[in-house]
């Protein structure tokens, strides 16, 4: 009797935890996020300039699309956007891209760096991510999200290869290093890689732990 009195307890949370999740979910999107603050601080990527930090063309009366920002959300949704409609034949798309600052010129997420030419990394978190990622979603949905975030290094570099800007955009493959200070951390560290390393063997292949001594030696 006890226990089937819990599982009633049970029940409508359980049955109210994600609705409420979804509330939340839609009272952000229907709030505003008002207007950009008038002194922002500069982005570290933005210097020096881009020759497209400041371009702007005329306002048009008509547009079929409008995309706003300039962020790797905004340009890769009207990169596709155009791609479709040259291959739908229809040439004559009009694209109007409105941003509040510079071009290209937002914040740094955890799961996908923003910006095409910046100082910041192509850098997703990985096998510090996978463990709360399968805390929250399971393992297979865990995988399936680390994948589409390694899948961004190819995908950008394709990208920039195919429009040319390869070079101006500086993108470069080069090894990243997490320095860990105590060890506690260092521990928690290497047992999160170690999971890591048994769930997705490719993926991880190229990881390595290196102690104090090792990491001076380590190019």
């Amino acid at each position: 009797m006890r226990n089937t009195t819990l599982l009633f307890r049970l029940a409508p949370t359980n049955f109210m935890q994600p609705f409420r999740g979804y509330q939340t979910l839609k009272d952000r999107l229907q709030h505003s996020p008002g207007l950009p603050v008038d002194d922002p601080s500069p982005s570290f990527w933005m210097y020096p300039p881009s020759p497209t930090a400041k371009h702007c063309s005329e306002i048009p009366d008509y547009a079929d699309f409008i995309v706003i920002g300039s962020g790797t959300a905004g340009t890769s949704v009207t990169r596709r956007l155009l791609e479709g409609c040259r291959r739908a034949g229809w040439d004559g798309v009009r694209v109007l891209m409105l941003e509040a600052r510079d071009a290209c010129s937002g914040n740094m997420t955890l799961s996908i760096p923003i910006c095409c030419r910046n100082g910041g990394h192509i850098s997703p978190p990985l096998y510090h991510g996978s463990a709360v990622l399968q805390e929250q979603y399971g393992e297979v949905i865990a995988q399936k999200v680390i994948k589409f975030r390694l899948a961004h290094l190819q995908e950008l570099r394709r990208v920039a290869e195919e429009e040319g800007i390869l070079e101006v955009s500086e993108c470069e493959r080069i090894n990243s290093v997490d320095v860990h200070y105590d060890s506690h951390s260092f521990t928690n560290a290497k047992a999160k890689l170690s999971k890591y390393q048994q769930d997705l063997p490719f993926e991880a292949s190229h990881h390595r732990v290196c102690k104090a001594s090792e990491a001076i030696e380590v190019r």
